[in-house]
């Protein structure tokens, strides 16, 4: 009965999530001037990773609800991408916080330039994300090995890894230190952002009109988007991390605390895109189609 509680709480909670997604993706798809900027390709990644992670669980949440069996192969395929994205999702984390870092330092200097991305920068950001999921493919293929796994615990209705493996526990420690490494850096990516703001906040509004330092609304929601979703994802480790500090807390009360906050984050992506985006709010809810051209101004969107 357990486990038919957690599966049905995730599949209600997951399923409108990845519906949610499946919706404001194409968004990065259908606007040009979306798919030619750094930050929109590494927000369409974040969305890919974290749609794969939602469907595996509204497919296992199915099987747990209809008593299915789905063989180890399957189950280990699938555990490398719940496994693995996650990892994923921290490093774009950082190159999303470097590119807005970036943008800031840029802009501070000379604001009419807030919006442009040199080639060299692009080419930069372009080979890194291509070389993340080349390493992502070869570690879901490294997972289907006797070397390194994830295995489904249908009781609780999640993956865990399977430190028999003999290559497992170092494949652990490893995610644990760049986990370390990545998540201080990132914040002070974001902590050198706000100092920036600060700093010419002030200067800026003794500067003549030409020269002042002023954000958009899309460069205003871009940030503030990425940095709810870094929020959240540094809340979910710091608990993870801690979780012997929590042993007053139920077992099931724990788990499906950690499955409510790691599904709000694999969905909070399109609630902030709805949140912020009038227009795709209104073509939700009173349901009309809603078709998106690349000949469509950015102007035109970002008054929207």
């Amino acid at each position: 009965m357990k486990a038919e509680l957690v599966a049905s709480f995730q599949l209600l909670v997951a399923f409108p999530l990845l519906l949610l997604h499946l919706f404001t993706l194409p968004l990065f798809l259908s606007v040009r001037e979306f798919r030619s900027r750094i930050c929109f390709r590494l927000m369409f990644a974040l969305g890919i990773a974290d749609s794969l992670q939602l469907m595996v669980t509204v497919l296992f949440s199915l099987f747990v609800l209809l008593d299915f069996n789905s063989g180890i192969a399957f189950e280990k395929v699938c555990g490398a991408f719940m496994q693995l994205c996650w990892d994923l999702v921290i490093f774009l984390h950082f190159l999303l916080a470097a590119n807005r870092l970036l943008i800031f330092v840029k802009a501070s200097f000379k604001p009419s330039i807030l919006n442009k991305e040199p080639k060299s920068e692009q080419i930069l950001f372009n080979s890194l994300l291509v070389l993340i999921w080349l390493i992502l493919i070869a570690l879901i293929i490294a997972f289907q090995t006797p070397f390194l796994g994830v295995l489904f615990d249908r009781d609780y209705v999640y993956f865990l890894v399977d430190q028999s493996l003999p290559a497992m526990p170092i494949f652990r420690l490893c995610e644990f230190y760049w986990t370390c490494f990545l998540l201080p850096i990132t914040t002070t990516f974001y902590i050198s952002i706000v100092v920036l703001l600060k700093k010419y906040r002030k200067k800026s509004s003794d500067a003549p009109c030409g020269k002042k330092f002023v954000l958009n609304k899309q460069e205003w929601r871009i940030l503030g988007q990425s940095v709810a979703m870094f929020v959240l994802m540094a809340f979910i480790v710091a608990i993870w991390d801690m979780i012997d500090l929590f042993s007053w807390v139920p077992p099931d009360g724990f788990i499906l605390l950690n499955d409510y906050l790691f599904l709000l984050f694999c969905g909070i992506n399109p609630i902030l895109y709805l949140c912020t985006l009038p227009y795709v709010l209104a073509a939700l809810l009173i349901g009309v189609p809603f078709q998106f051209h690349s000949r469509l101004p950015i102007e035109w969107v970002l008054r929207c």
